[in-house]
């Protein structure tokens, strides 16, 4: 089994806990190549998956996650001094956000046709899990509108759908929510992340915020990132 995921930090897997990682652990034999980079929108990622399978398209599965940066980084340009920089840097830098639903439906369904045309490989695409665990917040209405796009495109182009975001947000459903969303800029950019390198550091910096799936809002802890390897996984074992 020869598996390429691609996507953005909740693939790359740094902050939080990575959930390709689980693959990995549980099968060895399978290749699997992880090619998250953090802070990409769909843009950023559609072009680094042609830049992958034109280095090499045998692949059995492509698991494509895309579109957590898309909401957050205009949300970051509302925020406090330090994450108005970050935001201009990672847009001088190319990662410009498509907050437009009819935009993202159009290079959603572009990068999934292009994919097709190069690979015989199973495309998995995967729903966006929650931007902070309060499931009716304004950001949240933006996502279930991505999330239906992305439904959309699975049923129209024969692609797998790994839907994470109905399993998180059954979940999140059944317990106290809070919307903490990367609160601090330090904590977003260094703390955490030095954190969830210790033993159980995720956790515990999720039960120090009370949050149930997340560490920040958005980066998985331990619960989070097996909703993510499960219901991939079904998808994977379905074919």
């Amino acid at each position: 089994m020869k598996i390429l995921f691609i996507g953005n930090s909740i693939t790359e897997g740094l902050i939080g806990v990575d959930f390709v990682k689980l693959f990995k652990f549980e099968n060895p034999a399978w290749i699997i190549k992880n090619a998250g980079t953090g802070g990409d929108t769909l843009t950023n990622v559609s072009q680094r998956v042609l830049n992958e399978l034109s280095c090499d398209s045998n692949f059995d599965f492509i698991v494509f996650e895309a579109g957590y940066n898309d909401i957050i980084l205009p949300y970051f340009n509302n925020r406090g001094i330090l994450f108005q920089f970050a935001f201009k840097y990672l847009t001088s830098k190319g990662r410009s956000p498509i907050t437009n639903g009819s935009e993202f439906k159009l290079e959603y369904k572009k990068i999934v046709e292009q994919i097709k045309d190069i690979t015989n490989a199973k495309i998995i695409l995967t729903t966006i899990g929650c931007i902070n665990e309060k499931v009716d917040t304004k950001l949240n209405t933006r996502r279930l509108e991505f999330n239906q796009i992305i439904r959309e495109i699975a049923n129209d182009s024969n692609c797998l759908l790994a839907d994470v975001a109905n399993q998180f947000e059954l979940a999140l459903n059944h317990r106290n929510q809070t919307d903490y969303l990367l609160k601090s800029f330090w904590n977003s950019v260094y703390f955490d992340r030095k954190i969830c390198k210790t033993k159980n550091g995720a956790d515990k910096l999720s039960m120090k915020r009370n949050l149930q799936l997340t560490i920040d809002g958005v980066h998985l802890n331990s619960k989070g990132a097996l909703i993510f390897k499960t219901i991939i996984e079904k998808q994977i074992k379905r074919t």
